[in-house]
């Protein structure tokens, strides 16, 4: 019973703090010499016989001693001050032992998640580039459903229907608005009290021949003012040998001009 209890403890000591204990002190009264002989032979333990401070208390009483100390509670020790022989604060043991072991534990965690990341980053990685390899040899491996001269004609019929569409988008730019441009030029005539008997267009850049009427001088001139500061019309002229008072008392003139490139924005 005593050697399976000393095993215990050795043990526990040596898994604890890496070694076993350099000796025991030891409270068997009457038993002192047999069981230290039994430490030496099977442990290669010291036996001292333990001996109070308080002189005159015999060994009989260390066991009732040592209970009525741990009953005991201290604020330096804890409960186990009084019989503390190792010299050692077990509070500030215990304290240190739990730091520890709060340290060895988030370290394992830091450790272990550390590990995780870096196990997705290579699985990760290692997907990523099978991936690229894979597109890879599939671009390689491709080929057209067309042969080359079958691909050369679609693209020359394309380049042509390119051209075409270019060809209709220019051509509808050049379109001259014909409707808008006369009609604005009644509409002008209209606001200025003149009557258009007749207009004589052969292109838009070429000038514009108008015959019409207007009421007296004043309108007349009015009018060619109109025509002068109008943006879509350029070089106007009113020649005074074409202006011819009537029996009406209206005023018959024939006047040209240029429509101005801004005209072709008219609709």
């Amino acid at each position: 019973m005593v050697l399976e209890e000393v095993r215990k403890v050795v043990n526990f000591a040596v898994s604890r703090w890496g070694e076993g204990p350099a000796g025991v002190l030891l409270v068997a009264p009457n038993f002192e010499a047999e069981i230290s002989k039994l430490l030496a032979a099977n442990f290669n333990l010291k036996a001292v016989p333990f001996t109070s401070p308080a002189g005159g208390l015999a060994p009989n009483f260390y066991a009732a001693l040592g209970g009525a100390a741990r009953s005991r509670q201290k604020t330096n020790d804890g409960p186990f001050a009084e019989i503390n022989v190792g010299g050692e604060d077990s509070s500030r043991e215990m304290s240190r032992d739990q730091v520890l072991s709060f340290i060895g534990l988030w370290r394992n965690i830091i450790a272990g998640v550390l590990a995780i990341l870096l196990l997705a980053f290579i699985l990760s990685a290692s997907f990523l580039v099978s991936q690229a390899n894979s597109l890879v040899s599939q671009a390689s491996d491709f080929k057209p459903p067309l042969d080359q001269q079958t691909l050369t004609d679609l693209a020359s019929k394309a380049q042509s229907f390119n051209a075409l569409v270019a060809g209709v988008a220019a051509a509808k730019q050049g379109v001259v608005p014909w409707y808008a441009i006369l009609n604005y030029l009644v509409n002008l005539a209209q606001k200025n009290r003149i009557i258009i008997s007749d207009v004589d267009v052969t292109s838009f850049t070429a000038p514009v021949q108008l015959a019409a009427s207007a009421p007296d001088y004043a309108t007349l001139l009015q009018f060619k003012n109109a025509l002068s500061s109008d943006p879509n019309f350029t070089n106007v002229d009113l020649p005074l040998t074409q202006v011819t008072t009537l029996g009406t008392g209206n005023v018959s003139f024939n006047v040209s001009f240029s429509f101005a490139p801004a005209a072709m924005n008219l609709r």
